[in-house]
């Protein structure tokens, strides 16, 4: 099993190949339409087509698991979640025998759009990618609360 992972501003994201593949295809459609919007010398308050293209492809980007350090977790609870799962998880699936590599895809709450720093839109756009426990069982095929343990009490 693959597994690709990418990072920004502080924040680690994590998906399966599945999603790999459709987050690809979100972005080819994206760039089908904002490349479409850029030549047909459109007025700015036109070029919209490449945002909705963003908004209406989102369900490709679920699910992206993220992780970041120290304290951020605690207070940020929409990632899922620090560094000890984050590092837990990694190790876990490098002895299950999967292959994880480094990427570039879009990295979600690593721009402060969550925070509704970019408006209301983008705020609720960004928070469609909480993930939940389920998501975490079904993908890595152990619960977090399994992996910790595995981790604090070997």
């Amino acid at each position: 099993m693959n597994f690709y992972t990418c990072q920004n501003n502080g924040v680690v994201a994590i998906v399966n190949e599945e999603v790999y593949n459709d987050l690809k295809k979100a972005n080819e459609i994206w760039m089908h339409f904002d490349e479409r919007d850029r030549n047909g010398d459109l007025p700015d308050e036109e070029r919209w087509r490449g945002e909705v293209a963003i908004r209406a492809t989102a369900h490709l980007a679920v699910p992206i698991f993220t992780f970041v350090h120290g304290n951020r977790h605690k207070t940020s609870p929409w990632f899922t979640g620090g560094e000890e799962l984050w590092s837990a998880l990694y190790n876990y699936l490098e002895n299950s025998g999967a292959t994880v590599r480094g990427s570039s895809f879009f990295v979600p709450f690593s721009n402060g759009a969550e925070l509704g720093i970019h408006g209301k839109d983008a705020m609720m756009s960004e928070l469609k990618h909480v993930t939940t426990s389920t998501h975490f069982l079904e993908v890595f095929g152990i619960s977090q609360t399994e992996l910790l343990d595995r981790v604090r009490h070997p």
